[in-house]
């Protein structure tokens, strides 16, 4: 009878263990990533549009664990919206969590990053740039401040 009981014991202990932290199924993306990879902390992927979409596919397995999309640091430039559905959402049980990686901070822009500009420096101070054709410019940044944008020749009183 002893022998009965310790073993009941021992598996309600076992029973009692979070399974969860088991089961959880961690996607990787690293700005250094490459979206060919598998998504491991070792191979991560490039792209958070590549981690999503591992995640709905993950999902119309009808995996039932927690799923966490794991962002390493910088800034990702978003050429489009994320789109999530209710087919993405969790449970108390087995969240969806996007997150950054354990110490790092994470910035999701909406901007593009416009590098390698060929700049000229023209009379009275001002510097030019060309920028590539279409892109429109709602706020300018540089440095993480934001800059009052040209507005000579075009200057218009009532935008103020």
């Amino acid at each position: 009878m002893r022998q009965l009981i310790s073993i009941l014991l021992a598996l309600t202990i076992f029973s009692c263990v979070d399974v969860h932290a088991q089961s959880v199924r961690r996607i990787y993306v690293s700005k250094n990533g490459n979206d060919k990879d598998i998504g491991t902390v070792e191979k991560p992927l490039g792209t958070i549009h590549k981690g999503i979409d591992q995640v709905k596919r993950l999902k119309n397995t009808k995996f039932q664990g927690p799923i966490e999309l794991i962002l390493d640091g910088g800034t990702y430039y978003l050429d489009k919206s994320i789109e999530l559905d209710q087919t993405f959402s969790g449970t108390n049980e087995a969240p969806f969590i996007i997150r950054a990686a354990a110490g790092e901070k994470v910035i999701l822009s909406v901007g593009i990053l416009l590098q390698k500009l060929n700049w000229t420096k023209k009379s009275n101070g001002i510097w030019c740039a060309d920028i590539p054709s279409g892109t429109i410019i709602e706020e300018l940044y540089g440095d993480g401040k934001k800059l009052i944008k040209a507005r000579y020749p075009n200057f218009n009183p009532k935008i103020l």
